[in-house]
């Protein structure tokens, strides 16, 4: 199947493989080289996902008319948590969030210290 061109300066949202990537020119006439550039997000295709392409491609359609565009990617890729939280912490944080919605003696457990 046949994909149309897109317009000058607007970014295309394409699924493959059930996930999103955005394709573009830059044009030479909005100063860019001529060349085809594709970047893949690594999301999959929901309706979360596509409201975070569109703003990524509404930034890269911005950048592009004003002469800002980032030739080599990297302010527009998805930025990815490198923070690892265990198990453990994560069970800190969420008594931590719920200590104040129940009763004390809910957090009462046989064998275990509960400060605070």
């Amino acid at each position: 199947m046949a994909q149309s061109k897109s317009q000058a300066g607007k970014v295309e949202i394409l699924v493959q493989n059930d996930r999103l990537r955005l394709r573009w020119s830059w044009i030479k006439s909005l100063g860019g080289d001529g060349r085809r550039y594709v970047l893949p997000l690594g999301l999959p295709d929901t309706p979360v996902n596509r409201k975070v392409a569109q703003t990524k491609a509404q930034i890269i359609e911005q950048d592009l008319a004003t002469n800002h565009f980032d030739p080599t990617l990297n302010k527009y890729r998805v930025q990815q948590s490198t923070t690892r939280l265990t198990v453990v912490a994560l069970f800190e944080r969420y008594i931590e969030a719920k200590t104040p919605h129940v009763y004390k003696s809910t957090l009462i457990i046989p064998g275990l210290a509960v400060t605070s």
